[in-house]
């Protein structure tokens, strides 16, 4: 009898995670309050809750089963194919994507773009602040701890940057280079 596995990832993981990471919620939250650091928390803890939930037995499916493996026969599995795991699992939770754009994801870097149309947190945001204040991206404080968050969980040392941003490019592109 052949071994069937499961490659996809449960849609409970996802509800979970959107269930109390909600993109309209803390953009609401924040044109009442006007205060950026609530993204920085939010960020934080929904990468928190993504590698949570995303470790438990009932949510780990074939691939990860294998990226593990690899990593520990070869040590060189973790970078970037468990990070992007993860990343995947919480930005397809909270996001309005049915996928991650990944740009490069190979033992050096690791770049991925979001585009306009699928941020939840920024359409809320441009749909209620004027120009001026949506310019200077109050939101990427979510994306960028997330991404810390992320990264020193796996105890990996990276490069970080955003070198686009959603107001002026129509994106946010975020670059992790491994140090």
């Amino acid at each position: 009898m052949v071994t069937k596995y499961n490659y996809k990832l449960s849609e409970d993981l996802f509800v979970a995670i959107e269930s109390e990471f909600d993109g309209d919620a803390i953009a609401k939250k924040y044109i009442e309050t006007k205060d950026k650091s609530i993204f920085n928390d939010f960020g934080k803890n929904w990468m928190k809750k993504s590698l949570e939930l995303g470790n438990k037995e009932e949510y780990i499916d074939h691939t990860y089963e294998m990226i593990k493996k690899v990593g520990e026969k070869t040590g060189q599995g973790l970078f970037p194919n468990s990070p992007q795991r993860f990343l995947e699992i919480a930005y397809l939770s909270v996001h309005l994507m049915s996928n991650v754009n990944i740009h490069t994801s190979n033992l050096f870097e690791l770049s991925f773009k979001v585009l306009k149309d699928q941020c939840k947190i920024y359409k809320n945001l441009e749909s209620e602040l004027p120009t001026e204040e949506l310019k200077d991206l109050p939101c990427k404080g979510a994306c960028i701890e997330a991404l810390k968050t992320l990264f020193e969980d796996f105890k990996i040392a990276v490069d970080l940057s955003m070198p686009h941003m959603m107001p002026a490019d129509g994106e946010c592109f975020f670059m992790i280079k491994k140090k």
